[in-house]
């Protein structure tokens, strides 16, 4: 798993769901281990833990700085909205693509 195509060799090694369990559980424990790491001076409930380590685990570590560095100093409001602006979808339609 990471970013960009695969090569051939890459597509024709065989995964199986084991490996691909063990790799989400690291890369899980990466992104706690950051949010921990990051986040020293400010308390978080369970629910804004978990928020956080989705967000850097689906950010990474580089694009998750700015909102931990925010959190950490209390900041949520600004870190929300750090959050907010990394996160869209795009929407191809019949008349073109859509960026929400």
């Amino acid at each position: 798993a990471h970013r960009g195509p695969c090569t051939a060799q890459e597509l024709a090694r065989p995964v199986t769901v084991a490996d691909v369990e063990q790799l989400f559980s690291i890369k899980v424990a990466e992104a706690e281990r950051v949010v921990r790491k990051r986040v020293l001076r400010q308390q978080l409930n369970q629910a804004q833990f978990d928020a956080l380590v989705s967000y850097t685990f689906n950010a990474g570590q580089r694009g998750a700085e700015s909102a931990l560095a925010k959190v950490d100093k209390g900041d949520f409001k600004s870190a929300a909205a750090d959050i907010s602006a990394t996160v869209y979808m795009t929407v191809k339609t019949k008349k073109g693509t859509k960026r929400d």
